[in-house]
């Protein structure tokens, strides 16, 4: 394997074509299998990922946060609250008519993960940037298969938009956003964004063999996952729409519920209690956890005839998971055996040719 990327290449048809520059340097980025240093380039990317992920986590530990103050500020919600912050205000009366704020604070990581989080995010921004300034002039070939040719910026666009590239630029946008936008951005704004990072995982799917197993898996799987939605969709509505009629109650007002709610009787107890099923929306939450047998236990029936239905539910859960799931396994059985099939493919070529040197070897030294 040379150190960067060769000038010249046999393809499949077995002609020699010439790379230019701008292709040798994208498949650096790119293609990690076409040099030694593009091998190195796929290692320190995927070190900055993990790194960066494993940074995005410990910033959440309280231990590695400081308390600061946001400058923000709330009403006071609680007597407490009233007590502490309004007696310079209005004086300690928590019925006081006067406006009563408190400051808000948030956890902050230590500075040590910002530094981090920036120096990672710089060479993301490189990596993407390269390889989307030479994609203009590489062969559409290398990357999607199709060796029609287009202008340099049809060509830039469609790569920028796939799959991959979509993470990429996921990966790195809240970053810059959140830069720009931190003076006096709302909180929750910058919350979002600090969520946005944790995408960036999906990164690895670009140098890791796996992902891209379990990636061709699912677009295999299409059919029989539509399948499953499908009679997945129609068990959340059909069994939705029965335990809120068997389970919802009656609906009337009560000390616990003054403004009107459903009731039922709790068939433990024999008291009285306001129902969990208070809709059928609100029942599609107890058909999934049940149809796949998870049962957290917050909502469950209480009449014979609810839980009668709870058990055909769940058997009906049962096969509606277990007949599709047997063709996502067969095609990840299929995908595997493609892939090891290939790579060994790849190894015994690679043995072929290098027997015909060793024999022309062996010969010199006998001489």
């Amino acid at each position: 394997m040379p150190w960067f990327p060769a000038k010249t290449f046999k393809n499949e048809a077995g002609v020699f074509i010439k790379r230019n520059t701008s292709e040798r340097i994208w498949l650096v980025f790119e293609d990690p299998s076409t040099s030694r240093m593009g091998k190195w380039m796929s290692i320190i990317m995927m070190l900055l990922i993990v790194i960066s992920c494993v940074g995005f986590i410990l910033a959440s530990v309280p231990s590695y946060c400081e308390v600061v103050e946001t400058g923000a500020t709330a009403e006071c919600s609680t007597a407490e609250e009233w007590a502490r912050y309004d007696a310079t205000q209005c004086g300690a009366d928590s019925d006081s008519s006067c406006d009563c704020t408190v400051p808000i604070f948030e956890p902050t990581p230590i500075p040590i993960f910002d530094t981090i989080e920036a120096v990672c995010i710089y060479l993301f921004t490189a990596d993407y940037v390269i390889r989307m300034a030479t994609v203009g002039n590489v062969d559409p070939g290398l990357w999607n298969g199709k060796t029609e040719w287009t202008g340099g910026v049809k060509r830039t666009w469609k790569y920028s938009i796939g799959a991959l590239n979509m993470v990429d630029i996921v990966a790195i946008i809240p970053f810059w956003i959140e830069v720009i936008l931190q003076q006096g951005s709302p909180l929750g704004f910058v919350r979002v964004l600090r969520l946005a990072r944790v995408f960036r995982i999906f990164k690895l799917g670009k140098y890791n063999e796996g992902m891209s197993l379990f990636a061709r898996t699912l677009h295999a799987s299409i059919p029989a996952l539509s399948l499953l939605c499908f009679f997945v969709m129609i068990g959340v509505v059909l069994f939705g729409s029965i335990i809120f009629f068997i389970e919802g109650g009656t609906f009337r007002q009560s000390d616990l519920c003054p403004d009107g709610c459903y009731h039922r009787m709790n068939g433990y107890s024999g008291e009285e209690e306001i129902s969990p099923f208070i809709s059928i929306p609100y029942s599609f939450y107890w058909v999934m956890v049940t149809m796949t047998t998870v049962g957290y236990g917050d909502q469950f029936p209480q009449t014979p005839l609810g839980k009668f239905f709870t058990i055909i539910c769940m058997l009906c859960g049962i096969l509606t998971l277990a007949l599709p799931i047997t063709v996502l396994g067969s095609n990840f059985a299929n995908e595997y055996d493609a892939m090891h099939g290939k790579s060994d493919e790849e190894a015994q070529e690679v043995s072929e040719r290098s027997e015909p040197a060793a024999k022309r070897a062996s010969s010199t030294l006998l001489i």
